[in-house]
């Protein structure tokens, strides 16, 4: 692992809720320990349905997909109430 801090953090590049390496775009990787403490941890989705990835050294869950847990909840009870037989 590189020595100086700011070598690590010109590496990676923020977006959807998580840390990617800027030339790959290997990711995602853990913003708390991250940025606490320059650790690049890389961070797993249990289900590929779920919108939330979850760091295997702090436990804390980040939305790394860029979509709306909101409307996709919604949406999903939209589409199994539209499922439902009215009769």
């Amino acid at each position: 692992m590189k020595e100086n801090k700011l070598e690590i953090k010109n590496d990676y590049t923020f977006k959807n809720e998580a840390y990617w390496h800027q030339s790959t775009d290997d990711g995602p990787f853990c913003p708390r320990c991250y940025d606490l403490d320059y650790k690049v941890i890389r961070i797993f989705k249990p289900d590929p349905e779920n919108i939330y990835a979850e760091c295997p050294v702090c436990e804390k869950r980040f939305n790394v997909t860029g979509r709306n847990s909101t409307q996709e909840g919604l949406q999903a009870m939209k589409n199994y109430t539209d499922s439902l037989d009215p009769y």
